[in-house]
């Protein structure tokens, strides 16, 4: 939705609303479990089969370790309604919706049948997968989230792939299945025996010649006949006797079909597109350059995501299971991926941000390590887990994170109180724990149903973990929770300060109690936020304010919509039951202006031209105060008694145009952007003394003009070893310098 706004005369086109300013550092991360969330499109239970019995019958849903019909369609419902948006989400990270396993393994201790609901049992990355739903729900999820100012963040594996089933089995031809087609759909224990018997019962693994139709030794290591045995490091082993991808290996593999899986040769024939997919491995490895081994394959298969759907990051599972050096080259690829799908998807988009990654290293605590220095932006911080409870006991806790993260720009943490893989937080005190989890310095994750009090469900024998993924409590949720935590939530997602900002402990004084406050203060890139908070209050409460506002400046608690003005330094509320104050100044930080610096000419964020550009300012405020701009396009610095801006202008020659807008509020924005005009991009190259004439491979313009195919084109040599080209009608470009080699 688009308004009209006049500004001095001239009719401007300017967003409906103004999204808050983002970072990572202060993301409010939703962890959900599509499956076990919402099911919008009852068309798509029991895909492949998974939950039926050999009668036909369907299971239940709620059996365990079953498919129980949650979808993208259902996440997309949930957005549409405004739920995360109520609670202050700017990113969901959900598992896995590429193609699982389609069949079922013994769980636990073989007391149940365990499907891969949770998207951790991989057989094709390239297709959604079916229960998840359709490529076009794929794209409207992403496409809602991002018009919600919501991120995705994607759950990957790279470790491994998934158990063989009887059902994959049977349906692409591998291992030495030896029971009839059907056998594996109507297969019950006998007495005595659990799910894991049909092992022994109907699989033969001593058959080199059919288990070598499965992933094949040259892509996984197994305990088979005719593949490399499992090792005994982290990198090594095959976790939970799960299939190891063999990410270490730097041999390269054939190009066509027998540079495959065999699993996937079989499947992508049956489907028809085994020809498109070897088409675009092709196209990957000239584009690249990289040789052809799984780490790349599956590389590729993963960004494809990000290039096609515009995925903003990823939640790395097992992290420590893989050499560091290939999530390096994960977090590279992904980064030009998602640059790529902002460039031709300039509305879609919600920011400019880089890729994102977070990594799963089970038992991580709140520390830098080397993860942060191979492609990773943040660790997921085990620790807090542990920590969470009374919010006047975190002094320690906050400070030590906000001096750590917050001073160091190359690492964040990302902190929760509950988990798949762990344990559902003590459900009666959820309300002081999302106090202490939502005010947390660095990133935090809302595991689904954390919120609304969602209960333990069924715990089978052997496997704890599965009682943390119940289905979410729509129907019974805890009123007082969720109200609480959507409050906590919006602040939190308001205020850039709460979990980027420098925290210090202030003085507070209450009535009845004695209360713990502390400021947070935030200030980069010409943004500027601060925030008072306080736990324990009841009853009046004096907060000392002094070092944040000025007297006479009108404050409000977030919480319950109090206004109070400073004097003397301080402010004073009466606090809720809960014994939170959350208090804000006059501008919220998406209050204040924002500019949008344009040509109409130019689409997708293009700054360069050929030609005369014409400029236009647009700006917006969230309060619908009135705007004044005022302009400079001499590299000055603009001021209130600048130019005030009034129609668009040409510019002709390389420019900053730089822009002021001061609201009837009082409230200042500034942006600035450069525009280059110019022939095109000229690049110069010295050469390697060994080389002859070197050759230039150029991609991702900006304009776009184009790529050259490998090895590009020859430069033209200016004397004394130096060699130049003039990439025309552009300004950015990728470069590869070669020698005119493959």
């Amino acid at each position: 939705m688009r308004f009209l706004l006049l500004i001095a005369g001239l009719l401007l086109a300017v967003p409906a609303s103004a999204q808050t300013p983002f970072s990572w550092d202060n993301a409010t991360v939703y962890f959900v479990l599509p499956d076990r969330f919402e099911n919008g499109d009852t068309s798509n239970d029991h895909a492949y089969g998974r939950g039926f019995d050999g009668n036909g019958t369907a299971y239940a849903f709620d059996v365990a370790g079953h498919f129980h019909g949650g979808d993208l369609q259902g996440l997309t419902d949930r957005i549409s309604q405004g739920y995360f948006d109520d609670l202050g989400v700017n990113a969901i990270w959900l598992t896995a919706f590429y193609e699982q396993v389609h069949g079922w393994v013994g769980g636990g201790d073989g007391s149940f049948q365990h499907y891969a609901y949770h998207g951790y049992y991989p057989l094709d990355f390239t297709a959604v997968d079916s229960s998840m739903g359709t490529a076009s729900q794929l794209e409207a999820f992403v496409d809602s989230a991002h018009a919600h100012g919501i991120r995705v963040v994607l759950d990957v594996v790279m470790n491994h792939a998934g158990y063989n089933t009887l059902s994959d089995m049977t349906d692409y031809d591998f291992g030495a299945w030896q029971g009839s087609e059907s056998d594996w759909f109507s297969w019950r224990p006998g007495p005595g025996e659990g799910w894991h018997d049909y092992h022994g019962a109907y699989v033969d693994y001593t058959d080199a010649a059919g288990w070598a139709q499965w992933w094949g030794s040259d892509f996984i290591r197994a305990g088979l006949p005719g593949y490399t045995a499992c090792g005994g490091s982290d990198e090594l082993q095959c976790l939970a006797g799960l299939p190891d991808f063999k990410t270490e290996t730097t041999t390269a593999l054939p190009a066509g079909a027998a540079g495959l899986p065999p699993v996937l040769v079989t499947k992508w024939t049956a489907e028809g597109r085994l020809a498109t997919e070897l088409a675009e491995l092709d196209a990957f490895y000239t584009r690249t350059g990289l040789t052809r081994t799984p780490r790349n394959h599956i590389i590729k298969w993963l960004t494809d995501w990000v290039r096609e759907f515009g995925i903003d990051g990823y939640r790395v599972d097992t992290a420590k299971h893989v050499e560091l050096p290939a999530w390096s080259a994960l977090k590279a690829e992904a980064t030009l991926a998602l640059a790529e799908w902002k460039t031709n998807n300039p509305t879609k988009k919600v920011d400019d941000l880089p890729f994102w990654m977070t990594a799963e290293v089970f038992g991580h605590g709140a520390f830098r390590s080397i993860y942060h220095d191979n492609g990773f932006d943040s660790v997921i911080n085990f620790a807090f887990q542990g920590q969470a409870g009374d919010p006047t006991s975190m002094e320690p806790i906050y400070s030590g994170m906000a001096a750590g993260i917050n001073s160091d720009p190359t690492y964040n943490l990302l902190s929760y109180i509950s988990s798949h893989d762990t344990q559902l937080f003590d459900r009666g005190d959820l309300i002081d724990a999302g106090t202490s989890l939502f005010m947390l310095p660095g990133g935090v994750q809302v595991f689904y149903g954390d919120e609304t009090a969602r209960p333990n469900g069924v715990t089978p024998s052997g496997d704890p973990q599965q009682a943390t993924r119940s289905p979410m409590n729509w129907s019974a949720p805890d009123a007082a929770v969720l109200s609480h935590w959507q409050k906590l939530g919006q602040f939190r997602n308001r205020h850039l300060a709460v979990g980027a900002g420098q925290h210090q402990q202030i003085t507070a004084t209450s009535a009845s109690s004695t209360p713990y406050a502390f400021k947070r203060t935030y200030s980069s890139g010409g943004t500027s936020d601060q925030v008072a908070v306080v736990f324990n209050a009841a009853g009046s409460t004096t907060v000392d304010v002094s070092t944040l506002w000025a007297d006479g400046v009108q404050l409000t608690d977030a919480y319950t919509g109090n206004v109070a003005t400073v004097s003397a330094g301080v402010v004073t509320f009466s606090p809720s039951t809960n014994g939170v104050l959350l208090i804000e100044g006059p501008a919220p930080i998406g209050a204040i202006p924002q500019i949008d610096i344009s040509s109409p000419d130019l689409t997708g964020g293009v700054t360069f031209s050929t030609d005369p550009i014409d400029i236009e300012i647009a700006a917006t405020d969230v309060e619908d105060a009135s705007l004044t701009i005022h302009y400079t396009t001499d590299g000055s610095a603009p001021t209130t008694s600048s130019p005030v801006y009034t129609v668009p202008f040409e510019i002709t020659s390389t420019t900053t145009v730089r822009a002021l807008v001061e609201d009837t509020d009082g409230n200042l924005a500034t942006a600035s952007k450069t525009y280059t005009i110019g022939a095109g991009l000229t690049v110069h190259f010295k050469k390697p003394a060994s080389w002859s004439a070197p050759y230039v491979h150029y991609f991702n313009t900006d304009p776009d003009v184009g790529a050259t195919t490998w090895p590009g084109v020859a430069m033209t040599s200016e004397g004394c070893d130096w060699y130049s080209y003039t990439i025309a009608g552009t300004g950015s470009a990728g470069l590869v310098f070669n020698a005119n080699t493959s």
